[in-house]
C-alpha cells in the first residue's frame, strides 16, 4: 500500500497582503527569485509592485512574462531553462491561472526532470515540488475571466 501526504501550502490573503510576499518568499529560502507571469499584468503595473517588493527586501529576481493564456509547452521548458541559468531558487506566479499553471510546470521540470508532456495524466509526478512557489493573483478588478480549463 502507497501512503501519500498532501501538505496544504501557506495561504496569507485580504487587503494589503502583497506587503508579505517577500518575508513568504525568504521563508522558503529565496534568494533569487523567478518571477512568472504575463504582459498584460506586467503593462499594467502589477508586477512592478512585486519587483518592487522583493528589491525592497534585498531580494533579486529575473522576469518571465511572456506566458501567453493556457501556456504552450515550450514556454514551461523555457521558463525551466530560465530558472535554472539565472539560478533562481524561488518561483512567483503573478497573475490567474495561466501564470500560475506556468509556474507549476515549470515547477515540475525543475524538480522532476524530463518534459512536460509526461507528467500528462494522474499521479505522474512522483517527487515534491521543489522548487518552491508562489502563487499571487491580482485583485479581482484586474482579473480575466476564468476559461474552463482554470
Amino acid at each position: 500500500m502507497r501512503i501519500s501526504k498532501f501538505a496544504i501550502p501557506e495561504i496569507i490573503f485580504g487587503r494589503g497582503s502583497i506587503v508579505h510576499l517577500a518575508s513568504c518568499a525568504k521563508r522558503l529560502g529565496a534568494r533569487r527569485v523567478l518571477v512568472v507571469t504575463d504582459q498584460g499584468l506586467t503593462a499594467a503595473g502589477w508586477v512592478d509592485r512585486v519587483l518592487e517588493i522583493l528589491r525592497d527586501n534585498g531580494l533579486s529576481w529575473v522576469l518571465y512574462d511572456t506566458i501567453d493564456r493556457n501556456p504552450r509547452d515550450y514556454q514551461i521548458h523555457e521558463g525551466a531553462a530560465i530558472y535554472a541559468r539565472e539560478h533562481a531558487d524561488v518561483i512567483i506566479a503573478v497573475g490567474g491561472g495561466s501564470p500560475m499553471d506556468a509556474a507549476k510546470g515549470i515547477a515540475t521540470i525543475i524538480g522532476n526532470g524530463g518534459r512536460i508532456n509526461d507528467y500528462e495524466g494522474a499521479n505522474r509526478i512522483m517527487r515534491p515540488l521543489p522548487p518552491p512557489s508562489s502563487c499571487r493573483p491580482p485583485p479581482a478588478p484586474a482579473r480575466t475571466s476564468p476559461s474552463s480549463a482554470s
